[in-house]
């Protein structure tokens, strides 16, 4: 009977201590959880995309930053795809051969820029950095790589590197400005003058040439100052359907002999607005010039839509052409400075971007819509002012 109590007691001490190792177990693999659980935290919350692969490039595990940089809903459409299908074809082969210098060199930073591709087909800049994964042998397994969008930093370090190209030549453009007026005000007068006179039609269409080359050199000379220095606007209340109205006017004979058709659908209760006259008149002059020379060079012919509406707190004026449309590509570039679809000696690159700051400085916008083959729409939107705005009412 003693024995048999001792076996119970021995029992119970095994059961016990039992109880305290899976209680000890359960513990630990709580607290393997939480670890777990804290540094799945850490891993989602870094800024910069990580993405662990193995040797081939096959993707095991990434974080969200890598998710959303390549514009993805979640993991698992990206886990078991190749790192280098994220990669735009251009950077492709470099790509592949970097993966072996970087198993080659243990690590390697910033493996020069590449360009990548989201879900949607955009692409962005991205700069990687590539580390060999090992395991507790030392054995490569895999990578891990730490991928940065640059896109941003990349686009504001060329509009710098515009911005100190364009201060120079503001410098530039004075003095050659000042420098090239005389003899350009003797050349315009003086072919003036002979255009008075009576001479052989022949040597008058030379003369006309020279004068209108003349003039051409000025314009070139004077928007190049007014792109590089900046001018307080005179600003006064102005109704812009006036300002359009002079600009038709001004072309009214182009636009005939040309065979420029232009409809206008102009909002006869639109507010005014605070705005630099002549300025909005450059603005609107150099967009129907614009859509004139396009039309022109697509079938020598075109009708230009122009409308103005009262939306919300704004003055949106509309100016849709039938010409040729603006390639996807350029459209995110109509505004830079010198930047032209036209042949070289016929645009200097600077008319939108000086529309672009006019409008900025009024507290606008302008954009162009448009699709290859399909016409383009330039759209400029003008603020009311408040005290106006809270008298009137919208026509959208």
């Amino acid at each position: 009977m003693e024995r048999v109590d001792e076996i119970k007691e021995e029992l119970i001490a095994e059961l016990e201590a039992l109880r305290r190792r899976v209680a000890e177990l359960e513990r630990l693999e709580a607290e393997r959880r939480r670890t777990e659980e804290k540094l799945r935290l850490i891993f989602d919350s870094i800024a910069e995309g990580i993405t662990v692969t193995n040797l081939d490039g096959t993707i095991v595990e990434l974080n969200e930053a890598m998710v959303g940089m390549q514009g993805y809903d979640n993991k698992q459409e990206l886990i078991g795809r190749n790192i280098l299908e994220l990669i735009a074809e251009v950077d492709y082969l470099r790509a592949k051969e970097n993966l072996k210098r970087a198993l080659e060199a243990e690590y390697v930073k910033d493996l020069v820029g590449y360009i990548f591709l989201t879900k949607d087909g955009r692409e962005f800049d991205v700069e990687l950095s590539a580390t060999v994964l090992r395991d507790a042998t030392g054995e490569a397994i895999g990578f891990i790589f730490i991928s940065e969008d640059v896109t941003e930093r990349k686009r504001v370090e060329e509009q710098l590197l515009i911005t100190d190209r364009l201060a120079s030549i503001g410098e530039l453009a004075a003095g050659i400005t000042h420098e090239l007026n005389n003899p350009l005000t003797s050349v315009i007068g003086f072919s003036q003058l002979l255009l008075g006179k009576d001479i052989p039609d022949d040597i008058r269409e030379d003369i006309k040439v020279i004068y209108n080359e003349a003039r051409r050199a000025a314009e070139v000379m004077q928007n190049l100052l007014i792109f590089a220095r900046k001018h307080a606007p005179v600003k006064q209340l102005v109704n812009i359907n006036s300002v359009i109205e002079k600009v038709l006017t001004v072309r009214a004979y182009e636009q005939r002999v040309e065979n420029i058709q232009v409809i206008t659908h102009l909002a006869p209760d639109l507010s005014e607005t605070m705005a630099d006259y002549f300025q909005l008149q450059q603005v609107f002059l150099n967009i129907v010039i614009n859509a004139e020379h396009f039309m022109l060079e697509a079938h020598q012919r075109g009708t230009l839509t122009i409308t103005t509406q009262w939306v919300g707190n704004t003055i949106r004026a509309s100016f849709t052409d039938d010409g040729p449309g603006i390639a996807k590509e350029n459209l995110g570039h109509l505004f830079d400075p010198f930047f032209t679809t036209r042949e070289v000696g016929k645009g200097t690159g600077l008319g939108l971007s000086i529309c672009h700051g006019i409008i900025t400085e009024h507290g606008g916008r302008i954009y162009a819509e448009s699709e290859s083959g399909k016409g383009a729409t330039f759209v400029v939107e003008l603020p009311i002012p408040v005290e106006i705005n809270s008298e009137g009412g919208s026509n959208e």
